[in-house]
């Protein structure tokens, strides 16, 4: 019989903009994704598509489609997931993204 535990991923976004991503295990379950806090509060933008843009250090290189997490906010999916990519960028640098997803081990 297998134990669901938490499993935690930190990936480090250092530039604005630009666009970092995240290969979701397969057989995660309840991903929830949120900046760490720092002394500057920032926006998280993250997509399922890579924006495929040719501007990166601008607004400008966000997808059509995208969904945002305010800063000091987290995002949680619920049900199980696993092979898909999450793209995202961010609007201040230095920022580290902190995942969390339950899998079974």
């Amino acid at each position: 019989m297998s134990v669901s535990q938490i499993q935690l991923l930190n990936v480090s976004a250092p530039s604005v903009y630009t666009e970092y991503s995240f290969l979701i295990p397969a057989g995660s379950i309840e991903l929830s994704l949120q900046l760490r806090p720092t002394g500057t509060p920032a926006n998280l933008f993250w997509y399922t598509a890579p924006s495929g843009s040719a501007s990166p250090g601008t607004a400008a290189n966000l997808p059509a489609t995208y969904m945002t997490v305010p800063a000091g906010s987290a995002r949680s999916i619920l049900g199980k997931l696993g092979s898909q990519t999450i793209y995202f960028q961010v609007d201040q640098p230095g920022q580290v993204l902190e995942f969390d997803y339950h899998a079974d081990t």
